[in-house]
């Protein structure tokens, strides 16, 4: 057992990979290990007794897996809402290593495993984000309204991930890494890079070391510094980026170059936890710009001012008009 555990709070626990298969499969080898750590801390005891509780209390447990993942959130969140209440936390939480938050008044985060196939599934939910470690100590930093799966089974032999949404990856030295998604492929063995892939929106950028991703017949090699981006046609255009300069969604910054509106609303609803309505029209405008992270009412004047647009909020709708 590793003593990174010793500094580990009960929610960081609850989120640990290792920890939930011990509170699944009590007569383990990893149950025996977690046991006879637990004897060698017992300082930890009533942390370990208070993460033990909360798993217990999700019922989780082997699963059929077609359609688990419906599943599972819907006793998540039928569970977290029996929790007391407390003083509500910021709307964002960003960690360092990885989380998993059941705490009264903060949004809900499980990364859980599908048993039956050795799949791990972590989803960050609107209005918040996360980073996670792999079991190859790669990090991965997952935006607002996406979703990492991975074969836990056999990864650091076979390095791969699907991704729906956006993430930034930190991967550790090793075999080919590969990260799929619904439109494109992105393959590394060590390096750092961002990627965006949300319905026909692909988009990819090297921080460090190179990058190979491919969509298709097309296919391109990113240096650090350089992007790529899929046309309309279907090929990926290669152009520069400042990486010291630019700030993205990790710094709270989401920008824009004559980008569709509906994209940009699209990511400020998966941001702030609202939906928008507007007409077809306004969502065929374009915006160059950004917006910040710092209020609904902020981002939502950053965007429709320069376009003339009015933004009427309603609770968790809004409606934008001309």
């Amino acid at each position: 057992m590793h003593d990174k555990y010793l500094s580990y709070d009960p929610d960081e626990l609850v989120a640990d990979e290792s920890f939930i298969s011990y509170v699944m499969d009590p007569k383990s080898n990893e149950a025996k290990e977690w046991n006879a750590w637990i004897e060698r801390n017992p300082t930890m005891s009533e942390k370990v007794n208070e993460a033990r509780n909360v798993l217990s209390s999700l019922q989780i447990k082997s699963i059929n897996t077609e359609g688990a993942a419906d599943r599972i959130w819907s006793r998540i969140e039928n569970s977290v809402s029996e929790q007391p209440t407390t003083a509500a936390q910021p709307r964002k939480i960003r960690p360092l290593h990885i989380i998993g938050a059941i705490a009264a008044g903060l949004a809900i985060l499980i990364a859980f495993r599908l048993m039956n196939t050795g799949m791990s599934m972590v989803q960050a939910e609107y209005g918040q984000s996360l980073t996670i470690s792999l079991p190859d100590a790669s990090t991965v930093q997952i935006n607002d309204g996406s979703e990492l799966t991975y074969n836990t089974d056999d990864f650091e032999s076979a390095r791969s991930v699907t991704l729906k949404g956006e993430a930034f990856f930190e991967v550790e030295k090793g075999t080919s890494f590969k990260v799929e998604t619904e439109v494109g492929t992105v393959t590394v063995l060590g390096t750092s890079f961002n990627v965006f892939s949300r319905a026909n929106s692909f988009r990819v950028h090297c921080h460090t070391g190179s990058v190979k991703v491919e969509h298709q017949a097309s296919s391109v090699i990113l240096k650090p510094g350089e992007m790529t981006i899929l046309d309309k046609v279907g090929e990926l255009n290669v152009a520069p980026f400042d990486i010291g300069i630019e700030k993205d969604w990790r710094s709270g910054v989401f920008s824009y170059e004559k980008t569709p509106l509906k994209q940009v609303f699209e990511e400020i609803e998966r941001q702030y936890d609202v939906r928008i309505r507007t007409s077809k029209e306004i969502y065929a405008q374009t915006y160059t710009g950004f917006f910040g992270e710092e209020s609904l009412e902020e981002a939502l004047h950053s965007v429709c001012w320069p376009l003339k647009l009015h933004a009427e909020i309603d609770e968790k709708r809004v409606l934008i008009s001309k």
